[in-house]
């Protein structure tokens, strides 16, 4: 693994699929991990991720201190169910961008030469629809021509 930076988000598993949830404070973050938990998905972290890149991937982790624990809002603290290890990032929501067209192109979160596929907020669908939608149709080849 390259160097760790550490960033604000989310980000849980599912199967071996990771997801990372971006947005600035009060987006949703968390809710939309405690949805997929609640689809079957374990927590990597919340509120703070260690990301790393290698071999043109990203990878997630809880950063230090930040173990199995939520925050779900309006109710408190909760325990969840922990991915240990770094767990490769196949899917990045950003949670504070709404996406406008209709049918966008394919578009890249990128970190420290690694990427993955990357989806704004769509006004239409909940995140969590969306993102098992995505999880079931299967990955897209991020060297495939857009």
């Amino acid at each position: 693994m390259t160097d760790t930076d550490t960033i604000h988000a989310s980000a849980v598993a599912l199967d071996d699929c990771g997801l990372l949830i971006l947005g600035p404070a009060g987006s949703g973050k968390s809710s939309l991990a405690i949805e997929m938990i609640a689809m079957g998905a374990e927590l990597i972290a919340d509120d703070m991720v260690a990301l790393s890149a290698k071999c043109g991937a990203i990878f997630a982790e809880a950063a230090p201190g930040a173990r199995g624990q939520i925050e779900a809002r309006n109710v408190g603290i909760l325990t969840c169910p922990l991915r240990e290890g770094s767990v490769k990032v196949d899917l990045v929501v950003d949670l504070g961008a709404e996406e406008e067209d209709r049918l966008p192109f394919v578009a890249w979160y990128e970190h420290a030469g690694g990427k993955a596929r990357k989806l704004r907020k769509a006004p239409s669908l909940t995140p969590s629809a969306l993102v098992l939608a995505l999880h079931h149709s299967g990955p897209i080849d991020p060297d495939a021509e857009e």
